[in-house]
C-alpha cells in the first residue's frame, strides 16, 4: 500500500478508455438529476453514466427520463437493496474500464475525470485508487477537505479516523471522489447489506489488495453536500450500528485506528443518543481494544460536554469560508 499526490495539470492520453460513472439513488429526483448532469458535463469525452434506482421510484424515473443523453443508462431495481448492493449492480453493468463513484446528493467538477484519468495513467500502482480534495458544502459554510495528505506508509484506517487536530476533515476520502479500475471493484465488491460506512469499509478492504495504492489530487474535484438537517442513514445517531461495524473490522485496522473510531465517530453519535453509562462504556472499549491518543480522549470528553451547535460554530469559525 502506498500514496502519492499531484496538483492539477493538463495531460494527453494516447487512447481514451471508457469511464463509467456509477450513481445509486432512491427518492431524490432533484438531487440525482444534478449529479447526473455533473457527470455528463465532464471534459473527459469517453463517458457513460449508470444510475441504479434502488426500488420502485416513479418520481426519480420520470426525472431521469427528462435527460436526453444516450450515454445515460438507468437500471430500476424491483425492490430496495441498499446503496452498497446498488453500487455492485452498477459496477456489474458498467462497460467502462474505469469507474468513478458518485453519490446522488453530490456533484463533480467538470474536469474531475480528466484529471483523475491523467493521474491514473501515470500511476506506479497496478490498481490505483484515485481520490481528490472536496468542497464540503453546508448551507452556510464551505470547507476544503482533506486538510492533509496521508503520511508515508500510514495505514488507510489511521488516515481516515485518527485526529491530530480539533476539527473534522483532517483526513478524508469520500465515495464521490473514488476512481479506480472496474476489475478492482470486481475483486473487492461493496459489502452487501451494509447500511453505513460503506466507503470506509471498501477502502479498508481494497487497501489490502496486492498492487493497490492511493493517489490524491490536491485540488477539489467534487462538491460534497453535507446538510446535517437533511436526514440520511449516514448522519443518523445509530451509534450501536457503527460500533458493531468497527468490531467486525477490528482485525483489519490498527489499535490506534480502532480507538479513534470509537472515541470520535461512534462517540459523536452516542453523545446525542446514549445514556451516560453507555457513553462511558465506549471509553472502556477504546482503552481495552485500542490505543487512543490524548487528543482523541480530550475530544471524546468534549463531545459530551460541549453542545453540538457550539462545536459546529467553532468549526465554521476556524476551518470554513462563508458562502
Amino acid at each position: 500500500m502506498g500514496y502519492s499526490s499531484r496538483a492539477a495539470a493538463s495531460c494527453q492520453i494516447a487512447t481514451e478508455p471508457l469511464v463509467t460513472a456509477v450513481i445509486p439513488t432512491r427518492n431524490r429526483p432533484d438531487l440525482v438529476t444534478r449529479a447526473v448532469r455533473s457527470a455528463l458535463e465532464q471534459t473527459y469525452q469517453q463517458m457513460e453514466v449508470v444510475v441504479v434506482v434502488d426500488g420502485p421510484d416513479a418520481a426519480t424515473n420520470a426525472a431521469l427520463a427528462s435527460i436526453q443523453d444516450e450515454r445515460l443508462r438507468v437500471i430500476c431495481l424491483p425492490e430496495p437493496v441498499g446503496a452498497s448492493d446498488a453500487r455492485n449492480v452498477g459496477v456489474q453493468a458498467a462497460r467502462g474500464e474505469w469507474i468513478g463513484l458518485l453519490d446522488d446528493d453530490d456533484e463533480w467538477m467538470s474536469r474531475k475525470i480528466e484529471l483523475q484519468m491523467c493521474l491514473a495513467s501515470a500511476s506506479k500502482f497496478e490498481f490505483p485508487i484515485i481520490s481528490s480534495r472536496i468542497i464540503a458544502r453546508t448551507p452556510r459554510v464551505d470547507y476544503v477537505w482533506p486538510r492533509r495528505l496521508p503520511y508515508s506508509a500510514e495505514p488507510v484506517a489511521e488516515y481516515l479516523f485518527c485526529r491530530r487536530g480539533l476539527f473534522q476533515g483532517e483526513g478524508s476520502i469520500i465515495s464521490s471522489t473514488i476512481f479506480t479500475k472496474r476489475v478492482l471493484f470486481g475483486m473487492v465488491p461493496f459489502t452487501c447489506g451494509l447500511k453505513k460506512h460503506q466507503d470506509w469499509d471498501w477502502l479498508i478492504r481494497a487497501a489490502k489488495t496486492a498492487g493497490a495504492g492511493f493517489e490524491v489530487y490536491w485540488e477539489p474535484l467534487a462538491v460534497y453536500h453535507t446538510d446535517m438537517a437533511r436526514p440520511t442513514v449516514g448522519n443518523s445517531d445509530d451509534w450501536a450500528y457503527s460500533l458493531a461495524w468497527i468490531r467486525d473490522r477490528r482485525q483489519d485496522v490498527t489499535r490506534r485506528a480502532y480507538a479513534a473510531f470509537v472515541l470520535i465517530v461512534v462517540a459523536a453519535q452516542a453523545a446525542r443518543a446514549s445514556t451516560p453509562k453507555q457513553y462511558m462504556a465506549l471509553f472502556s472499549e477504546a482503552l481495552n481494544s485500542g490505543s487512543p491518543s490524548l487528543l482523541e480522549i480530550a475530544l471524546f470528553v468534549g463531545m459530551r460536554l460541549i453542545p453540538r451547535g457550539t462545536r459546529q460554530r467553532l468549526r465554521a469559525a476556524f476551518g470554513g469560508s462563508q458562502r
